[in-house]
């Protein structure tokens, strides 16, 4: 069997592990493989052996494996570039630059080369991590708090706010319904709520077929945008350059680009700038013919290519375009952070204030009928009480007694006023509110709510309940069960 048809053979016999140890075998792993590579080629050691010796200082055992493979395919003579193919873990650039630098005897400049594309790359990362850290830290702990609130503090401080006799301000309300939606259906609801939220997430930013979608909405944010878009640029010079100043003929470096980039618009642009290249065209034409040019590379930038083109110095060109970019995705994701920060904050602010101005507004309402509880309820009747019983001393010499305590009742009844029998207790042992009714029996409408251990004044009793004064200062007269209230003396005693 020929060499060649081994190789393709092999490929295939590996192709389904290497999905495995793309996950596996992480990004630093293989910037640290090409760096040690590129320091050692210098001494006068055989590559295999090179290869060998950077695999025992790897960590990592998956790629500890894919290095001893190459090794002894290296030793069994396969070329760098066709034993890391072999691997299926590096990536289709690298490879292209390893392999034109062994067909041109510059491998160890081409080795730098990529190092020192790894590095820019490794730059580029900073930026966008050091512009995403704080958001996505405040969003996560925002969720959290929220789940925190409406989940387990909600609920509970709506039973207390269904109890009060109050009006309830309308945003309490609403708190207080989403609250008892939470008791009924909370555990079910927020898994749910947050596996949509990541769902959500990786069919806009993470599935193959659908990130298109969460890209165009990226690009239409406006600081966002413009830091991806520079981001895209960075790398389009960086790596055009590169492939070029590698000796990567032109068609294939920019055929290069469209598997490097994961941004849609971008690889459409770069799969139709490798096929009109191919075609003969030069980037003047490809630029006005492309309908989306300017979107993508803005004007100043194409002007940049053409001269490269025209004075036959396209990577320096595509060098320079990349270190603008560079530069100006620092500079971007600093503003970003500026400007998020505040914004993070208010929505914080609405959302913690909300919240506390819901409950801490019917506390103030309590503490005000507190105020108005500590006002004697049943100094009207008292008054008329004393007023009654002025009169029937005046005339005490010319009534006999039965007849003066007619008299008195009569007086209390012209005044509107039923004549108190009882002071009454209730029971301080209750761990609710006694409530107090329209009527006899509890099918009838509550007007008021006791507290326990509070003492009020009675009428009358009927069939085990008392007729009591509803001590708000209304005047109202209700009805309590006498199962739960304590008579503490006679009026009239």
């Amino acid at each position: 069997m020929s060499k060649k048809k081994e190789f393709k053979k092999v490929n295939k016999k590996n192709y389904r592990r290497s999905f495995f140890r793309v996950i596996l075998v992480g990004r630093d792993d293989i910037e640290g493989f090409l760096e040690n590579l590129s320091l050692m080629l210098s001494v006068n050691v055989a590559l295999y052996k090179v290869i060998e010796s950077i695999a025992e200082e790897t960590d990592n055992k998956t790629f500890k494996r894919a290095l001893k493979e190459i090794a002894r395919d290296v030793d069994a003579g396969y070329t760098l570039s066709e034993a890391m193919r072999r691997a299926r873990v590096f990536k289709e650039y690298t490879l292209e630059l390893i392999e034109s630098g062994e067909a041109s005897g510059n491998l160890l400049h081409n080795l730098e080369l990529i190092v020192k594309q790894k590095n820019k790359e490794r730059s580029l990362r900073s930026n966008i991590f050091s512009a995403l850290v704080y958001p996505v830290f405040v969003t996560i702990v925002g969720v959290l708090a929220g789940i925190a609130i409406f989940g387990f503090v909600l609920p509970r401080v709506t039973r207390v706010f269904a109890q009060l006799n109050i009006d309830l301000p309308w945003i309490t309300t609403q708190i207080i319904r989403f609250g008892e939606f939470l008791d009924v259906h909370g555990k079910v609801f927020i898994p749910s709520f947050l596996l949509g939220l990541f769902l959500l997430f990786m069919i806009l930013f993470v599935f193959r077929y659908t990130k298109f979608i969460g890209q165009a909405i990226l690009m239409k944010i406006p600081v966002i945008g413009r830091l991806v878009k520079e981001i895209e640029l960075a790398r389009f010079g960086f790596n055009l350059g590169t492939l070029l100043e590698a000796g990567i003929p032109l068609n294939k470096a920019v055929a290069s680009l469209g598997n490097l980039t994961g941004m849609r618009a971008y690889r459409k642009f770069y799969n139709y700038l490798a096929d009109e290249i191919d075609n003969g065209q030069t980037f003047v034409q490809i630029f006005n013919e492309y309908r989306k040019t300017n979107k993508l590379i803005p004007v100043p930038i194409q002007q940049i290519v053409e001269a490269g083109e025209q004075s036959a110095s396209l990577n320096l060109s595509f060098n320079r375009i990349g270190e603008i970019f560079e530069k100006k995705t620092e500079s971007t994701s600093k503003a970003l952070i500026t400007l998020l920060e505040p914004l993070l904050l208010f929505v914080v602010w609405v959302g913690v204030g909300g919240v506390a101005l819901s409950i801490i507004v019917p506390i103030y309402s309590l503490i005000g009928n507190f105020g108005d509880r500590n006002v004697d309820p049943n100094a009207e009747f008292r008054s008329a009480q004393v007023e009654i019983q002025q009169d029937v001393e005046v005339t005490e010499d010319s009534f006999e007694e039965q007849d003066l305590l007619g008299s008195a009742e009569d007086n209390i009844n012209e005044a509107g006023v039923k004549p108190l029998e009882y002071v009454l207790l209730v029971d301080p042992g209750l761990s609710v509110n006694l409530k107090v009714r329209s009527g006899i029996g509890t099918q009838n409408e509550i007007l008021y709510e006791l507290e326990p251990g509070l003492s009020v004044e009675g009428f009358s009793l009927k069939d085990g309940w008392y007729e009591v004064l509803i001590p708000d200062g209304s005047g109202r007269i209700g009805w309590a069960s006498g199962d739960y209230l304590t008579e503490m003396q006679d009026v009239e005693s």
